[in-house]
């Protein structure tokens, strides 16, 4: 399927950004694929609630040409089942995949250092996360309401920029995990 998005300029004329779906997606089953390059530039970051609600979506593959994940991005996808965040990315804003009710895996890239206050809250299928340990900032309550995550973090223990709060369920976490 080849997957059609909006895109505008971003601030400093660098590269774009995806501002959702161009057309409409009147099926399930809907594996988006974004691109790196948009017009002779790279795509940087998945705009702020672009894909709101885009209950069709199963799948996403971010490139690693990105670097942000705006808030609210992937907000209330609840037909998403797994995610692949490029290497580059830095940023996973808030509420980025919260309410991604079937999420059941994701990949988070060794580039990320920020993960947003409910960035994956809400998401019941979600087995397991692994955090590199390039993320130096967590916010608040970023899993809440996951009733089934048990999170590694790479980090030996919770580094000083992660809020108080980042695990308010108490999830399992298990610290100095070595991915194989």
């Amino acid at each position: 399927i080849k997957n059609e998005f909006g895109y505008k300029l971003n601030a400093d004329g660098t590269g774009y950004i995806v501002t959702g779906i161009g057309g409409y997606l009147y099926y399930n089953g809907t594996d988006l694929i974004i691109p790196d390059m948009y017009r002779g530039l790279p795509v940087v970051e998945i705009g702020d609630r672009a894909f709101l609600l885009e209950r069709s979506i199963t799948s996403v593959v971010i490139p690693d040409s990105v670097e942000r994940i705006g808030s609210q991005a992937f907000d209330a996808c609840t037909e998403l089942v797994s995610v692949e965040i490029g290497d580059s990315v830095k940023i996973i804003d808030e509420a980025a995949f919260v309410n991604c009710q079937s999420l059941k895996s994701i990949n988070i890239g060794s580039s990320v250092t920020t993960i947003g206050s409910m960035a994956f809250g809400y998401c019941y299928d979600l087995e397991t996360i692994v955090i590199p340990s390039s993320v130096v900032n967590v916010k608040y309550a970023v899993f809440d309401d996951c009733q089934s995550l048990t999170v590694y973090c790479e980090a030996e223990e919770k580094p000083e920029g992660w809020d108080e709060d980042w695990n308010n369920d108490n999830r399992p976490v298990e610290w100095g995990y070595a991915v194989e």
